[in-house]
């Protein structure tokens, strides 16, 4: 018998129309939960209420789902974001906590990769593990596996070309202001940078491209999958530069391309490494510009 090319699971919304309504709709939510937090529009009281909130509604919508068979297809999206709202939860008990004074102030490159790391790194992605565990997805599902890595690697070290040239004629002055500052301090910055891009890389993809493209997928199929969490990842990241319109200009178009290159380096290889290193290699100019500005 010759080869038999896979059919894809239809969508539980079959109707064109319904899956592209529902990704909108998914696209307002996930920029519900992520822009205010990431934007630093909330303090005090409303955070709490705001981060622990969203982590109750979606928990009891995926309890509920799980008791109707015709529910139960939609768990795996709800679950998807009740993981992402119960890491937004865990992270502010640990910015809250001892931990958040680790590594020094977060204005250096040491106090910055240390809360990071153990503030919002390491919370979040556990919760995504667990909700994870919740749905009965593999590691593999999440893109975390040995298969296709080396063309998964290769692949994120091509999506890096787009931003060096953006960062060639970087017209916000991000390069000007690199190249403006002395390369001993640069390089005592560099570990931490690293750090923080790796472990800030790795946490995202495995939200943006693991869980949630993972969990949107079989509600939404998996192109209007792709568009409402490419759309989400961009529009989360350049909410954070308001209203500094310059960088906004320059970067809305790099965190698009990031969006929609990841999604397909998983999509062709089903890997998670490869946009983890480029996203990694991204963060790093992202970070020696601002640090080099004083816009950290």
């Amino acid at each position: 018998m010759g080869n038999i090319t896979p059919v894809p699971p239809i969508p539980v919304l079959a109707s064109r129309p319904a899956r592209w309504m529902a990704s909108l709709v998914l696209l307002a939510v996930a920029l519900a939960m992520t822009v205010p937090i990431y934007g630093g529009w909330l303090s005090g009281d409303s955070q709490r209420v705001f981060r622990y909130g969203f982590t109750v509604l979606w928990g009891i919508l995926a309890l509920g789902a799980t008791r109707s068979e015709r529910t139960r297809p939609y768990l795996p999206l709800l679950l998807s974001l009740f993981g992402v709202s119960l890491g937004f939860a865990l992270a502010y008990l640990s910015a809250h906590s001892p931990l958040s004074g680790l590594g020094g102030a977060s204005e250096t490159p040491k106090g910055a990769a240390a809360q990071k790391v153990l503030t919002e790194v390491i919370p979040i992605s556990a919760a995504i593990f667990f909700a994870a565990w919740l749905s009965r997805r593999s590691l593999e599902s999440l893109g975390l596996r040995r298969a296709k890595v080396r063309q998964s690697l290769g692949l994120g070290l091509l999506a890096t070309l787009p931003l060096l040239a953006l960062f060639a004629i970087d017209p916000s002055g991000g390069r000007d202001a690199v190249l403006a500052t002395p390369t001993a301090v640069i390089l005592s910055w560099l570990p931490w940078i690293v750090l923080f891009s790796l472990a800030n890389g790795f946490m995202e993809e495995l939200w943006f491209r693991g869980l949630w493209l993972g969990g949107f997928k079989p509600v939404l199929g998996l192109p209007a999958a792709i568009h409402a969490t490419s759309l989400a990842f961009a529009l989360m990241h350049v909410i954070v530069y308001l209203p500094d319109v310059a960088t906004v200009a320059v970067l809305t178009p790099a965190w698009l391309f990031m969006g929609y290159a990841y999604a397909l380096i998983m999509r062709k290889t089903g890997s998670l490494w490869g946009p983890v290193l480029a996203h990694a290699f991204a963060d790093v100019i992202f970070l020696l510009a601002a640090f080099s500005a004083g816009k950290m």
